[in-house]
């Protein structure tokens, strides 16, 4: 799908059409100027600037208004180590004209990553800060949707055992097609498990495109077994574990989650999901002990953010870093 323009109003990536996220970080550069105005007129401009990976732009800004850029990514040092590699040394297919080649590369771990992020960037000015939470006040309002279906959610969950619900779910900006939509609808209705299911809302030009169009018998047959919300739902507040780890290759190191088919253009086997969905919630050691691995997981992730973790602790060095290098640098108020 090729999208040449922004709809009127859009300022969140969930509210994107799909296929236009290029367009998005491209649409931000117009800030460029507006912010160099804003900086040339203000009595006591930043000392740092601190954005997305995605807009790269700012490193020109940055260099512009003199200071330094630090880049905030919100993905893990996998992901990120993956980015930058392949950035560097994109791999060749053995042969140019097979689109289908599948291309293998040893992509480490997330200990070897940190040390790969240092050694790209040639310096150890790499903090790891997160899970980056809202305030519990605030996570039940995350997303923008409504609070009735927000406790509609949270009473219907209410009714099961813990570990007995699974969450389906496929970020802010994936929009399924149509035969996808179908396959994974069947998978879970053979599976016989609980879930709840919550799908970007497609707009018109996905529904022309044959994407994100839910089959028409599926609510029906699923009962009340399922619960399928048409858009975002609280899921800091409803899930129990961390969600959507960096990918599947850091899931199958730690030993926490299973492949069930991969590629965007990939249709799962509805057998082989409802399989596997279903084992996912039962009683297998194999499955107890991938259960075990994430509420570990989730614990040591939390306990980072207290007020002696390394999340913390990261944050602080970043503060002093910055406070030592370029805030000393800018005279006081007292001093102007």
């Amino acid at each position: 799908m090729l999208i040449t323009a922004l709809p009127v109003g859009v300022e969140n990536v969930r509210d994107l059409p799909s296929g236009s996220f290029p367009l998005f970080t491209m649409v931000l550069a117009d800030l460029y100027d507006p912010i160099v105005k804003w900086f040339q007129n203000h009595p006591l401009p930043p000392v740092a600037v601190f954005s997305d990976i995605f807009l790269g732009w700012t490193t020109r800004l940055a260099n512009e208004l003199k200071i330094p850029r630090y880049v905030f990514s919100p993905s893990g040092a996998l992901a990120l180590s993956v980015v930058y590699n392949l950035w560097q040394n994109m791999p060749k297919r053995n042969d140019p004209t097979d689109k289908n080649e599948v291309i293998s590369e040893n992509i480490g771990n997330e200990i070897e990553s940190w040390l790969y992020l240092k050694e790209f960037l040639g310096h150890d000015r790499v903090w790891a800060v997160g899970p980056l939470l809202p305030p519990k006040k605030e996570q039940a309002m995350r997303g923008e949707f409504s609070e009735n279906i927000g406790n509609e959610i949270e009473s219907w969950l209410d009714q099961f055992e813990d570990s007995t619900v699974v969450y389906v779910c496929f970020g802010s900006q994936v929009v399924l097609r149509n035969n996808q939509m179908e396959m994974l609808a069947l998978g879970l209705e053979k599976s016989g498990i609980r879930f709840l299911w919550s799908y970007k809302i497609p707009t018109e030009e996905d529904l022309l495109e044959n994407y994100g169009m839910m089959p028409i018998w599926f609510k029906d047959r699923v009962d009340e077994r399922g619960f399928v919300v048409k858009g975002w739902v609280p899921q800091v507040s409803i899930l129990m574990g961390a969600d959507q780890f960096a990918n599947a290759d850091l899931l199958d190191e730690l030993k926490v989650g299973t492949r069930v088919c991969e590629g965007d253009k990939m249709v799962p086997n509805p057998d082989e999901l409802a399989r596997l969905v279903a084992e996912s919630v039962g009683v297998g050691d194999v499955k107890r002990g991938e259960r075990a691995r994430a509420k570990e997981l989730s614990r040591a992730s939390l306990s980072s953010i207290t007020k002696d973790g390394s999340s913390c602790r990261a944050l602080n060095n970043l503060v002093n870093y910055s406070v030592n290098n370029f805030v000393v640098a800018y005279p006081q108020k007292s001093e102007l």
